[in-house]
């Protein structure tokens, strides 16, 4: 469990014409699963920090049945991975997944996720909160839980679920805690350092019907412990079938911002809110986005990007068809003044395009996808330096099989022959790089799922 592994870097050039950012350098580096990594060929859904301080640390993190981590002190050059992570101890819990990874100015790393642990034979203990580390994500401490612990049967929940497991008497419904997001506020004002952590909370009934909440907590002392949640959106009166997604940022003068996905008068949109006093209440939810009528709304993900100005971002993959999941992506800017910018597509219209991930550098934005076709699946990288125009994108990995061998994001639930890669991706900047954590099989579509980072250098 404390061992650590080297990784390897291949590094390589490539150059797009018509792009000056596609004439810099282009390093990709292969993250190797550490020691004691249950599942290590399914590693899956990846996220990336960079060092508000030290802007050559980066840390990435991705799921298994447990969450790892790997560090880089060179810019993305070098890696070593953290033993992996489960349960509320962190290293002998039954599970985790959902990872999501901050950096603290202080040098603190903190993963985020969903947690199991077992209760005798028959009930699996879930959890949402963080892990804390003290040195930069080499080793992480237990779990700071947030919000209410839920007690799931293993007679439905588990690998495998255990169907002779008796259900618990009285029995009508089970809560799950589901999709959390991590943010540290780094800025100089007086809640520097606090940790910001959203989720949500899904109550599950027999008859398939869904009731989503979105909660938050605040972490006031460097993500040791959190405080009571709030509610950002309230349970729904009507069973939905849309996922919340929801995502947090916080801007250079401390407000946090958080963004998700709702229904409002039978339409699919994307809401943003904005609080000011640290997470105690939150503003009027105001739409990004209404998705187009008649389009469905399963698997709407999206990525929320704030720039050193405080200036937001939200791209989503959105379906364009009633039935099908045919996703385009799309970006809309906003000042915080409640107004955003008209979508504008980063890619051209083509393909099926997917996990988009947004970041800024400086006023630059930068975005990074999936995109397949029957035949190919790229990983692309495109910037805008208005947000009303996108420059050609940079290809950073290829792929020769299409949409039907990638499972992302859910639903539909992956196929038998189908690799899950994750809900979403990594990416950050810094002045003088951009760097994006993706996974993809390491060779065909049978081969083991790994995690790349690609860094593209600015002259």
């Amino acid at each position: 469990m404390g061992s650590v592994a080297a990784l390897a870097a291949a590094i390589f050039a490539v150059a797009v014409a018509g792009s000056s950012a596609a004439r810099a350098p282009l390093r990709t580096v292969t993250r190797a699963p550490p020691p004691g990594l249950r599942a290590p060929g399914t590693v899956s859904e990846p996220h990336l920090a960079i060092g508000p301080a030290h802007p050559s640390v980066l840390v990435a993190v991705a799921q298994t049945r447990d969450l790892v981590a790997w560090r880089s002190e060179d810019g993305g050059r070098t890696w070593r991975a953290s033993p992996p992570v489960a349960g509320r101890s962190s290293r002998r819990g039954y599970g985790a997944g959902d990872p999501v990874v901050a950096l603290g100015a202080d040098g603190s790393a903190h993963l985020g996720g969903v947690v199991f642990d077992t209760q005798g034979r028959c009930t699996l203990l879930n959890r949402v909160g963080s892990y804390r580390s003290w040195n930069g994500g080499r080793n992480f401490r237990p779990l700071a839980k947030a919000g209410q612990t839920q007690r799931l049967p293993r007679r439905f929940f588990g690998v495998p679920p255990l169907p002779n497991c008796p259900l618990p008497p009285g029995l009508t419904h089970v809560a799950t805690n589901d999709k959390p997001w991590l943010a540290v506020d780094s800025s100089t004002g007086p809640r520097r350092g606090w940790m910001y952590l959203a989720w949500t909370v899904n109550d599950q009934y027999p008859d398939g019907r869904t009731f989503s909440t979105l909660l938050f907590a605040a972490s006031r002392n460097g993500g040791r412990t959190y405080g009571r949640p709030v509610v950002v959106a309230p349970s729904a009166r009507a069973s939905d079938e849309l996922e919340q997604y929801s995502q947090v940022a916080v801007r250079p003068d401390g407000t946090i911002d958080i963004v998700w996905n709702a229904r409002r008068s039978g339409a699919t949109v994307i809401l943003h809110s904005a609080s000011r006093n640290g997470g105690a209440s939150f503003g009027a939810p105001e739409r990004v986005t209404t998705r187009p009528r008649g389009t469905t709304p399963l698997g709407l993900a999206s990525s929320l990007a704030v720039s050193p100005t405080g200036r937001l971002a939200v791209c989503w993959a959105g379906s364009i068809r009633a039935k099908a999941y045919v996703p385009r992506i799309a970006c809309s800017l906003s000042d915080g003044n409640r107004v955003w910018s008209r979508p504008v597509s980063p890619f051209a219209n083509a393909g099926r395009q997917y996990l988009p991930a947004a970041a800024f550098q400086g006023g630059r934005l930068w975005v990074a996808a999936y995109r397949s076709t029957a035949e190919t699946t790229r990983v692309l990288l495109t910037r805008s330096d208005d947000g009303r125009s996108f420059a050609q994108p940079v290809v950073l990995a290829t792929r020769p099989y299409g949409r039907s061998v990638i499972c992302a994001p859910h639903p539909p639930d992956c196929g038998p022959r189908q690799r899950f890669v994750g809900d979403y991706i990594g990416a950050v900047a810094s002045s003088d790089a951009f760097s994006v954590a993706f996974v993809l099989p390491v060779r065909g579509p049978a081969s083991p799922n790994r995690v790349f980072v690609a860094t593209l250098e600015q002259p």
